[in-house]
């Protein structure tokens, strides 16, 4: 079984939050809109790359199967585990706690519109400071391969992209953590306007707050449900390799999104 012990060397030796920190607390407000706006097209890829990793793992059935289940036509398991990692997505398509199920790149532009409106910045200055750099241009391309996007992947890949899925959502719930607190030490008055405000994407008014807010618990149990589909996954797996190995390469894509987080973050702020 993994727990949340397995992975507690790799996240302590994480230096992702401290460089995220360091952009963050360059105080004008320019530095700090860039540093959200490339946070935020750095996300923008996920709600994609966990629904295709999910898809990848729902029609494996002959890679996972209940031993147990004596009719062998019924016995795979594959989208009770896929189901697990799925539950992400649902929540990046159409957050279950907002009322119009917004979708999360939704409140994510609604986030960027207000900061920048709050600011007094023209929208053809919010696109000149938050174009994204080559350090997130490349880390939204390890993200796109660490998700199997665009691949024919093998079980290797399979389960190192589950591991990749784990460590992105207790990564995450660390980032958006530093964020918020950021904010509501450093600029009361921004998340002050950003919470009373609606931002028009689109046809509809989004609460300017909710995308940072949302992600402040939500990754969490986004990352246990992940868990729990990484343990189905090891349960009922009926291919030829050792579970230790499994577990092995569960840990790979952990320790392979952590690198692209840290290195993605390293160079926020860079021009």
């Amino acid at each position: 079984m993994l727990e949340r012990d397995h992975f507690e060397l790799v996240l302590s030796r994480h230096r992702g939050n401290e460089y995220l920190s360091k952009w963050l607390h360059k105080s004008d407000p320019r530095r700090l809109l860039q540093s959200i706006g490339r946070y935020v097209y750095f996300n923008s890829v996920f709600g994609g790359g966990v629904a295709n990793l999910a898809g990848e793992i729902s029609v494996r059935h002959v890679l996972f199967c209940d031993p147990e289940e004596a009719i062998t036509s019924i016995r795979d398991r594959s989208v009770a585990i896929a189901a697990d990692i799925f539950s992400a997505a649902v929540d990046e398509f159409g957050d279950r706690s907002t009322q119009n199920r917004f979708t999360h790149r939704a409140l994510a532009q609604a986030t960027i519109k207000g900061i920048g409106g709050y600011f007094g910045y023209h929208p053809s200055d919010i696109d000149n400071i938050i174009s994204p750099n080559e350090a997130t241009c490349i880390a939204v391309e390890r993200v796109k391969d660490g998700y199997l996007l665009s691949q024919k992947p093998d079980d290797h890949k399979i389960f190192e992209g589950i591991g990749f899925h784990l460590s992105s959502e207790i990564l995450a719930d660390s980032e958006f953590r530093t964020i918020d607190s950021y904010l509501q030490t450093r600029h009361p008055e921004l998340v002050l306007y950003l919470r009373k405000n609606r931002i028009m994407i689109g046809d509809s008014a989004l609460p300017a707050y909710a995308w940072i807010q949302i992600h402040t618990h939500v990754e969490i149990d986004h990352f246990h449900s992940a868990v729990q589909g990484a343990n189905k996954a090891l349960r009922y797996y009926s291919g030829q390799e050792d579970r230790d190995v499994i577990k092995a390469w569960i840990m790979d894509g952990f320790v392979s999104f952590a690198h692209v987080q840290k290195d993605f973050l390293k160079y926020l702020g860079e021009d």
